[in-house]
């Protein structure tokens, strides 16, 4: 009876490497904090260009001027939008930082770095309004 011959693998690998862990779903924190601050800043820089839109609707001496109701609803409405323009912007940049190949752990970079600036404004503007008189 004749013996199978033995298969042997087409690349040798060493048995150090086989002994490394799988690290494939650890966080990039970096990245997290670098979307966080990519969002805040993106953020900041919309509300200020809503600040002067809306300042240059204003005429003191004209009777054309917006009431106040239709300008406070049109800086909700920015601040909603440039809100979640900044978290888009904030977490496709932690995505693509995160240097990790799978589109879902990128997202979910994205979701944490989006937490962490929702913190933050939080934080902000809770702290803002508890040193308010």
């Amino acid at each position: 009876m004749a013996q199978s011959p033995t298969l042997k693998p087409v690349v040798a690998t060493p048995p150090a490497l086989d002994a490394r862990p799988a690290l494939y779903n650890q966080v990039s924190w970096g990245a997290i904090f670098a979307g966080a601050v990519a969002a805040l800043v993106a953020q900041m820089i919309l509300n200020m260009i809503g600040l002067g839109i809306g300042l240059s609707t204003l005429d003191p001496a004209g009777n054309d001027t917006p009431t106040a109701a239709s300008l406070s609803t049109g800086a909700g409405l920015w601040w909603v939008v440039s809100g979640i323009v900044a978290s888009l912007a904030g977490g496709f940049l932690a995505g693509r930082l995160s240097g990790k190949p799978l589109a879902s752990t990128s997202g979910c970079h994205g979701l944490v770095s989006w937490a962490v600036t929702t913190l933050v404004i939080v934080y902000l503007l809770t702290s803002a309004a508890d040193s308010a008189p």
